[in-house]
Parts: C-alpha cells; structure tokens; sequence
C-alpha cells in the first residue's frame, strides 16, 4: 500500500517532490506509519521502484524466457515494451527512476542489479540460440528496450513491430529452421 502510494506519487510529482504527507494521503493512513516502516524518503522511495519495476518488467521478461526460438521471444518481448502506455504513471515512474539513477549511486546500483539479471537471462538465451557475443547482444537487445521505451514517451504511436527482424539481424541472431511436417498418404 504504502510503495504504490509512493509509486504513483513519484510518477505524478517527481522523485524529489514526494513528501510524507502526500504518500500518506495517498495510501489512506497517517504519516507517522510512513514513518515506522522506513527509515527515511529515499528508502521507501528506491523500494516502491524496485516493486514498480519488477512488476513492469515481468511480462517482457517472460515472453524473453519463454520457451520459443529467440528471435521470436525478443519479438514478444519488444511487443510487450510497446504495450506500456507511454502517459500512464507506470511509464513516468520508470524514467523518474532512471533520471534519479543518475545522480543517487545507491539508487544506481539499485537499477544496475536489476539490469544485471535482465542481461544475464538475455545472454543465456543469445548464447543458447548459436548468437555471437552473446554478452554483447544482451547489452545492445537492452538498450534497443530502453529506446524504444524512449522514442515512446515523445511518439507514442510508434510502431515496433517492425523493429524485431532489424534487431534480430543486426545482432545475427539465428532463427532455427522451420520443422516440416512430414505428410503421409492415408491409404483407401
């Protein structure tokens, strides 16, 4: 309760505008309980992105991890980027998160852990798949994410659907061969 209120509030008023009073008011409970469960601003602030971004990267990461060849799965994966609606508070708070990770270092290495294991899962799968470097991909399949998310916020009718085959073949990422089906002949 109290890390949605200071999610959405650090969407609406940015990182260093929310106070106790607003996050209280928000959440519907008195400031003093703010708080008893957190040290101080910056504290509940870095934990309600941590529980923001989880949630918001949970989608593109299961459709990474799912269980089709890559190339197929970083178009989900750029699908499901695509879907978040560059004027909701979720999309604010995920660059007001960005943009505090560039003057707050715990707050870095807050983003910085969480880019780790999204980049981690993404190398297994580019070196699974047969792609060279795969390290190299993963940062470069990433920062395409974060463009994307980017090019958004100020055209949000973009369209990325046709991005995933340039990716794909920028990186050489190989798409394993269709399966033929083998058609036998029904005998009369």
């Amino acid at each position: 309760m109290l890390l949605a209120a200071t999610a959405t509030a650090i969407a609406r008023s940015g990182w260093s505008a929310v106070t106790t009073r607003q996050v209280a008011a928000l959440a519907h409970v008195n400031p003093a309980l703010v708080h008893y469960h957190f040290d101080s601003m910056d504290d509940l602030r870095r934990e309600a992105v941590l529980a923001a971004m989880a949630a918001e990267i949970e989608r593109p990461m299961s459709a990474l991890l799912a269980d089709v060849p890559l190339p197929d799965a970083i178009a989900a994966c750029v699908a499901a980027v695509g879907q978040i609606d560059p004027e909701s508070d979720r999309f604010a708070l995920l660059y007001e998160a960005m943009l505090e990770g560039s003057r707050d270092a715990m707050m870095r290495a807050v983003l910085s852990e969480a880019y780790d294991e999204f980049r981690a899962a993404l190398t297994g799968r580019v070196r699974e798949a047969g792609g060279p470097a795969p390290e190299a991909a993963a940062v470069v399949i990433a920062a395409a994410l974060d463009g994307v998310l980017l090019h958004r916020l100020v055209k949000p009718d973009l369209d990325v659907d046709g991005l995933t085959a340039t990716l794909v073949a920028a990186l050489q990422i190989p798409h394993p061969p269709l399966r033929r089906r083998v058609v036998r002949a029904r005998s009369a």
